[in-house]
């Protein structure tokens, strides 16, 4: 009967529907399994190549501890003062590495921040010291004013040091010469 037609053209219709839903949603699944495969290697890689970069620039640091000790010979103040932008060149980059590992650590929800008062002089300090070469380069300056020694936030100090150091290279990169 044409009722019975009907009936069988919607039924079919949605049966139609069921397995195209059915099949979308097995593609989706598979997606996902895949970008999670994905994610898995992109974190396991971050995290290897996070530690293995650790290893050689410790042993830049300390190369450089041993040199201004005097290991192999009288340091003087010039070469003590390079030796110590060194270091801290050094300390930057592994609190960088650092970073990369803590966006691993964020992605699988382990990610850690050290609060704690932090000087606002040191900071800048830090941050005008790492920065001193751009700004010599472009004949540009950077001060700071009413920043006393007892001015002081509750910060992670790493993470406050690379927010302003990346900031003012900015500024740096962006800003035209003089």
């Amino acid at each position: 009967s044409e009722d019975e037609r009907a009936f069988a053209q919607i039924l079919a219709r949605q049966c139609s529907l069921a397995l195209e839903r059915a099949r979308l949603l097995e593609a989706e699944r598979e997606a996902r399994s895949e970008a999670d495969a994905a994610n898995e290697v992109k974190t396991q890689f971050l995290a290897t190549m996070s530690h293995e970069l650790r290893t050689p620039l410790n042993a830049i640091g300390g190369y450089a501890e041993l040199l201004e000790m005097g290991i192999h010979g009288p340091v003087t103040d010039e070469q003590r003062v390079v030796l110590e932008r060194i270091q801290r060149s050094q300390h930057h980059l592994l609190s960088l590495i650092n970073n990369v590992l803590n966006l691993v650590k964020l992605d699988t929800h382990h990610v850690r921040f050290d609060i704690a008062p932090v000087s606002i002089e040191s900071v800048l300090k830090f941050v005008s010291e790492m920065t001193g070469p751009l700004l010599e380069a472009k004949r540009m300056r950077f001060e700071t004013r009413g920043c006393t020694s007892d001015l002081a936030v509750h910060a992670d100090i790493e993470k406050l040091r690379q927010i302003l150091l990346n900031l003012l290279s900015n500024a740096i990169k962006f800003t035209e010469e003089g």
